[in-house]
């Protein structure tokens, strides 16, 4: 039987789409364009609007999708544009930033203009230091001064985030931060809850912006919030579990003592920023002790895992099965700044299986799944694996360019972050010419 040319055209187009791609992430330069598909991909997701943000849809399925999830995706192709040395979404990712932090505001509270509306409502601290950690990397690339396309400064919305949940801690259980934002709340976990993702967020944006201002009193606050996670309380245990947080009644003792990819890894992360600013081991030997357990809980053969996958046979709900992401972010600052060869090599590790694992997920056109144990059957290919997959290529191209040919050592993060910065005002000039095509796309 002869088949017609559009039903034939059809199908090499399912075969294609659904065909493995080949990747060796020994090759740099298929890393790196294996790296530029992907971030593609995610941004198709993606239409410029005036919330900043893919539509809201509450649903555990595919379909659904909330706020703070966007915050991962802007973490994702910050680092993309970062570690890829390509800022052709500057322009989209800072107009989606302001529009969501309401322009010149710069809240995604809503500021001075909250009374106004619920600009609130639904945005818990950890939600909206996703969204600041995603705003101080683009500071971070083009500048403290640099404008978005309504005239706020990436900068501010990250200073402003990180200055709306500072003022969330007190000194009930010792200190710490809460997770939602109203102590009045009916529901207790609203009210009481101090939830370590929010802790450790905060211990990130805060020693970033340190770096990018040399203000002691964000390094100081991180510590803080180090000290309190680690002492008495011991929301981080003594042989390295980081549990989820502690309901913060009189008695202080109820825990939550589930474990997640992302508390652990953004913690680690965070510890990492605090050695590379202070040099102080005794955060090299914290790391070294949660190291050790995230390794029993959080991988698999050299393959990273969330306890989803594994313990609870892959009954990941799309908002969980992208912990790991955000982990993934947090390692590679271990990567970099740890001075322990045996930590560094073990993240390198895990990165390297990691990524050769969701390569092989990955269809030609580079939509790739979530989920990289060669057993698992269900893999599915939405926005919510697809920024999982940034997060592991920009991991393993950020390893893969550590080094050139020869062994010898490429100039360290820094030093290229402030190479960056001196020659962005001409990038900025040329990201800039499209403001008046797009701003318009941001206002409707």
């Amino acid at each position: 039987m002869k088949l017609p040319i559009p039903t034939l055209l059809a199908l090499c187009s399912i075969i294609g789409t659904w065909a493995q791609a080949q990747i060796d992430i020994n090759d740099k330069k298929q890393l790196s364009d294996a790296q530029k598909r992907i971030a593609t991909r995610l941004m198709r997701y993606f239409t410029p609007n005036k919330y900043g943000t893919i539509p809201e849809r509450e649903s555990e399925g595919p379909d659904g999708f909330q706020w703070f999830e966007m915050g991962f995706y802007w973490m994702a192709v910050a680092q993309y544009m970062d570690v890829g040395n390509d800022i052709q979404y500057m322009e989209t990712f800072s107009g989606a930033l302001a529009n969501a932090a309401f322009g010149q505001s710069a809240s995604f509270l809503g500021g001075k203009e909250a009374a106004n509306f619920s600009a609130a409502a639904g945005k818990w601290n950890d939600d909206i230091l996703w969204w600041g950690l995603a705003a101080v990397h683009g500071a971070e690339i083009m500048g403290t001064d640099y404008k978005t396309p309504l005239e706020s400064t990436l900068f501010d919305i990250a200073k402003n985030t990180y200055q709306e949940v500072a003022d969330q801690w007190d000194d009930q259980c010792g200190g710490g931060l809460y997770w939602a934002r109203n102590r009045n709340d009916a529901q207790v976990n609203k009210r009481i809850y101090k939830s370590t993702i929010t802790n450790v967020e905060q211990i990130i944006i805060a020693v970033r912006l340190y770096k990018l201002t040399n203000d002691r009193s964000y390094l100081n606050h991180a510590i803080k919030v180090y000290d309190w996670m680690v002492g008495p309380i011991a929301i981080v245990t003594a042989d390295g579990a980081v549990l989820d947080g502690i309901y913060a009644d009189q008695r202080c003792s109820q825990y939550d003592r589930r474990q997640h990819s992302y508390n652990a890894g953004l913690f680690l992360g965070g510890v990492a920023l605090l050695f590379e600013a202070t040099k102080d081991e005794k955060y090299m030997k914290t790391i070294q002790t949660v190291m050790g357990n995230y390794e029993k809980v959080f991988v698999r053969d050299n393959i990273l895992v969330d306890d989803c996958e594994v313990e609870q046979g892959l009954t990941c709900k799309r908002n969980q099965a992208q912990f790991k992401g955000p982990a993934i972010f947090s390692l590679m600052y271990v990567y970099e700044y740890a001075s322990d060869s045996q930590v560094k090599n073990k993240v390198k590790t895990w990165i390297e299986t990691s990524a050769a694992a969701m390569f092989n997920t990955c269809t030609r056109e580079f939509e790739c799944s979530n989920f990289w144990l060669p057993d698992t059957t269900d893999r599915p290919y939405d926005v919510h694996n697809q920024m999982n997959a940034l997060f592991m290529s920009n991991a393993i191209s950020s390893i893969r360019s550590a080094t050139v040919e020869g062994g010898k050592q490429k100039p360290s993060a820094s030093e290229k972050k402030a190479k960056k910065n001196k020659d962005s005002s001409a990038a900025i000039a040329s990201v800039k010419s499209w403001s008046a095509i797009l701003v318009a796309a941001f206002l409707l």
